[in-house]
């Protein structure tokens, strides 16, 4: 998953390693806001009646769900994945740069116009700060 991919570091062959696990999630507690107290989360299911918390950070964010326990019997690892990233090659006749707007996020839709006239629907990507280009293949 791209999400899990951003906390992983190369080897120095360039392998990189995840963890596919399975979670019993239990009683969830649902936060879809921007601004959460991690504090309160982790009470809600150290002292509370929730087994796990479920961020919807793909509803407020745009970006991806996370799901995060507390107990580690709630989770077993299932498979070690091995990768190495691969970028695909960029066709420069059906590239085109973006700025990221100011009140953008990683995760918000943009409609933007490219040199043929067609209207694209681009997402800001992760990591992308306003003011700041990327690459859109069309």
């Amino acid at each position: 998953s791209t999400k899990s991919d951003e906390y992983t570091r190369p080897d120095k062959g360039g392998e990189r390693h995840l963890l596919l696990c399975r979670a019993t999630l239990g009683r969830a507690f649902y936060s879809d806001t921007k601004d959460v107290d991690p504090r309160s989360c982790e009470h809600a299911c150290l002292r509370g009646r929730f087994h796990s918390v479920l961020g919807d950070r793909k509803k407020c964010r745009g970006t991806f769900r996370e799901f995060i326990v507390f107990d580690e019997e709630q989770v077993y690892p299932n498979y070690i994945i091995r990768y190495r990233r691969v970028d695909a090659e960029v066709d420069a006749a059906r590239s085109l740069q973006v700025e990221c707007p100011a009140d953008a996020i990683p995760g918000t839709t943009l409609q933007v116009a490219a040199p043929d006239g067609v209207t694209l629907r681009v997402i800001v990507p992760i990591g992308t700060m306003p003011g700041q280009k990327f690459l859109v293949q069309y």
